[in-house]
């Protein structure tokens, strides 16, 4: 990341992306057919429990902001804005 706007993408991006996992744990993970293709043969998520998608995913939304606001704004503090980071 160069810009605060590819900053801003990179915190959109993930927060989308985490709040997605974390709805297919929660809505869908118990109705996935694991035993069927494409899933069968995909040892990265068949072993998982439900519990090992949803928790990782809140707890990366949970802390996600914390975390935004040390990328965007402190090095943000000590350049004048617009620039590079």
């Amino acid at each position: 990341m160069k810009t605060l706007d590819e900053a801003w993408g990179w915190y959109g991006d993930v927060k989308r992306s985490l709040k997605r996992i974390h709805r297919v744990g929660r809505r869908y993970w118990g109705v996935i057919p694991w035993d069927a293709a494409p899933w069968r043969s995909d040892g990265e998520f068949a072993h998982l429990l439900q519990s090992q998608v949803t928790e990782p995913a809140q707890h990366g939304l949970d802390h996600l902001d914390d975390l935004a606001v040390v990328v965007l704004f402190f090095p943000s503090s000590r350049r004048p804005f617009g620039k590079p980071f």
